[in-house]
């Protein structure tokens, strides 16, 4: 096993540039790139073809990856995060969460909510990257961000007398947050923070 990590990294070093990046940005990047080997390997097995990939491709989508993690901020595809991870309902953990829980009085149809469930599954992996990667500060503005909307939405509502769960997730996914790159973040951190374990600026749709 040692031996095959030395070949990759032999292969990889100048690829993404070793020498140039903090080394969990390197590592993260090697990763991302087996994954993609990975995940298109199983999906030409799944089809019952073979699988091939032009030098081209493989460059393109290398550039792909050093351009979504830098040292200075982590990026992370909506659309292949969703294409290899499933929600279901029925697990016990994601029943017992607070976040499913919270979501339940929002009284919505269970694809939408499986939809936002994604989108916080997707949002904790793009947390826990730039956690690892040591670019804490845009996931702190992202998250002090959301909870001041938040705050500021549910204190409207009230004043308008149209207070509900619905309308507290509905008005503070709606309200501008510029530190998240893209609506499925600003969704999935609106979700994350209802979490038990995120006792400060924990977000609430119902108050209990």
């Amino acid at each position: 096993m040692d031996n095959v990590n030395e070949i990759i990294d032999q292969n990889c070093k100048y690829l993404f540039k070793k020498s140039g990046v903090d080394i969990s940005v390197y590592n993260l990047r090697v990763s991302q790139l087996l994954n993609y080997i990975t995940c298109e390997i199983l999906n030409s097995i799944h089809d019952k073809r073979s699988f091939a990939i032009t030098y081209a491709k493989f460059m393109q989508e290398a550039e792909n990856i050093s351009n979504n993690a830098t040292d200075e901020r982590i990026s992370l595809s909506y659309s292949e995060f969703k294409r290899n991870h499933s929600i279901d309902l029925n697990e016990l953990a994601i029943a017992k969460s607070r976040e499913y829980q919270q979501l339940l009085h929002c009284e919505m149809p269970k694809a939408l909510l499986t939809d936002f469930l994604t989108k916080r599954l997707y949002y904790g992996q793009y947390r826990a990257l730039n956690i690892e990667c040591n670019t804490i500060q845009p996931i702190n503005d992202i998250e002090v961000t959301t909870h001041e909307n938040f705050v500021l939405a549910t204190e409207q509502l009230k004043y308008d007398g149209n207070d509900t769960p619905r309308q507290r997730l509905n008005n503070t996914i709606n309200l501008e947050n510029s530190y998240a790159e893209n609506v499925q973040i600003r969704h999935g951190v609106c979700v994350h923070m209802t979490k038990d374990a995120k006792k400060q600026d924990q977000i609430s749709w119902k108050d209990e």
